[in-house]
């Protein structure tokens, strides 16, 4: 009794595990380079993406031209902590998904998979 009890609680426990939000972005600068960049959002920002959508998503905005600009050659240590203003994004797209189950949660493409985006 004892070890179905245990066997059950494993499974459900398994099964429980939390799901982590990924953002892929796909990025050109104002040369029209292409980026790619995939990042995985705190559980805070998964939580919150109905309410602050627009400010979350701001935020991996300039994650991703500081990047660039890290890429680029736009130190930090030379350009200081604005080092992300020299780039201008031509071109912002993305894809919020769940990674355990591949469920879109937003995107601003025509792409109906992960793996086509």
């Amino acid at each position: 009794m004892l070890r179905q009890f245990l066997s059950l609680f494993l499974m459900l426990l398994a099964g429980s595990v939390y799901a982590d939000t990924l953002i892929k972005i796909k990025a050109t600068d104002e040369q029209r380079r292409k980026y790619d960049f995939v990042y995985t959002l705190t559980k805070k920002e998964a939580n919150r993406l109905d309410m602050q959508f627009e400010e979350i998503l701001n935020q991996y905005r300039i994650k991703t031209r500081k990047d660039i600009a890290t890429r680029r050659g736009y130190a930090e240590e030379v350009y200081g902590e604005d080092n992300f203003k020299y780039i201008e994004l031509g071109n912002f797209y993305y894809m919020i998904y769940e990674d355990r189950f591949n469920r879109i949660l937003y995107k601003n493409v025509n792409s109906t998979s992960i793996d086509d985006f």
